[in-house]
């Protein structure tokens, strides 16, 4: 993780989803209105 994530009180979501997933990726919500995005990561087995 950068140096500026590791002291912020926010937006270290995706960095963490980056670190700990073998893949991942977003949409965007736009569908009826909703705004926002839908996060998924595969995550290997140990």
């Amino acid at each position: 993780m950068s140096g500026e994530l590791g002291e912020a009180e926010e937006g270290r979501g995706l960095a963490l989803v980056e670190v700990w997933s073998d893949l991942w990726g977003w949409h965007p919500l736009s569908r009826g209105g909703n705004r926002g995005k839908l996060v998924w990561c595969e995550l290997g087995r140990s």
